[in-house]
């Protein structure tokens, strides 16, 4: 898991008068352009390892899951499933 930390971010806040250079804003956005592909790339990989088992299982308990959603007016239908 990638965070703050590992990219090297630092909290700051600007004073009065200062700002941040064309270099700094470059930075920033080097290490959020990383941090995003990282993440696709976290996500992808998260996809890929799904079972393909457990999505079909998943899947096929939609209609029993809307049928007790329906039943209990949207309220708490868990304890309804078997």
């Amino acid at each position: 898991m990638i965070v703050k930390r590992d990219l090297d971010l630092k909290n700051y806040r600007l004073c009065r008068g200062q700002y941040l250079t064309d270099q700094s804003k470059l930075n920033g956005l080097e290490k959020s352009k990383k941090l995003l592909n990282d993440l696709k790339q976290a996500l992808l990989k998260a996809c890929y390892d799904i079972d393909d088992n457990y999505l079909r299982c998943t899947v096929d308990s939609v209609p029993d899951r809307l049928k007790a959603c329906i039943k209990a007016k949207g309220f708490n239908f868990e304890h309804q499933l078997k």
